[in-house]
């Protein structure tokens, strides 16, 4: 079977658009996290340990539905959260999960 240059453009874009494609995502919602519109971390808990919760469930992005609405990769994610968590230390109090 000969494939045409076409067709062959057309698999190669398939393939590296599901290279790209995300695993697992959460995203953000009132200060929780949501996955497959099931909540899966609790408002009140401590904004690392909810990211603790999602990183040992797999996530690999994060969509921010709080804010702007980007999906981003979950070390990035991290980055971010981890410096505010800097700014607002005294707020939340120490994490008890944790484990960054």
């Amino acid at each position: 079977m000969k494939i045409n240059e076409r067709q062959l453009r057309k698999i190669i874009r398939e393939q590296i658009l599901h290279d790209q494609a995300p695993g697992k995502v959460a995203a953000t919602s009132s200060g929780a996290y949501v996955i497959d519109d099931q909540y899966v971390s609790d408002e009140e808990d401590h904004p690392l340990d909810q990211l603790q919760d999602i990183i040992d469930m797999g996530v690999t992005a994060v969509t921010d539905n709080d804010t702007d609405g980007e999906t981003y990769p979950i070390q990035r994610w991290t980055q971010g959260l981890v410096a505010l968590k800097a700014e607002h230390d005294a707020d939340w109090g120490p994490p008890t999960r944790w484990k960054g």
